[in-house]
């Protein structure tokens, strides 16, 4: 679909999703974590610890992810510099990505298991 919008859109849209991936990996990594403390202790029948932590890890991601989204936010053309430098036209779109992708960035610490 994105395609049918031309080579600079998805170009854009190829680069804007590299900087994505560069964010969520880690974030993925760091929600396997919390969920294998959070299923110890429900293991360990400690219900109201694992809640606890669930929610810290909540808390965690959700402040990362809008920190890191603020920081796309505000230097999107720099970052999508890093893998095109020399094309503007993909730059100013790969930055509209990210300016408009990452706000909602911190919504999706809560949204992996």
């Amino acid at each position: 679909m994105i395609t049918s919008f031309g080579t600079i859109t998805l170009a854009s849209f190829g680069v804007g999703s590299n900087v994505l991936q560069v964010v969520m990996i880690p974030a993925l990594g760091f929600s396997q974590a919390i969920s294998t403390v959070v299923a110890q202790n429900i293991g360990a029948g400690q219900i109201d610890r694992a809640e606890r932590l669930g929610r810290l890890g909540g808390v965690i991601a959700f402040s990362f992810l809008s920190l890191t989204g603020l920081f796309a936010f505000l230097f999107a053309a720099r970052l999508v510099a890093v893998f095109v430098p020399g094309d503007p036209a993909v730059i100013a779109g790969g930055a509209q990505y990210l300016r408009t992708m990452s706000p909602a960035w911190g919504f999706r610490g809560f949204s992996w298991p």
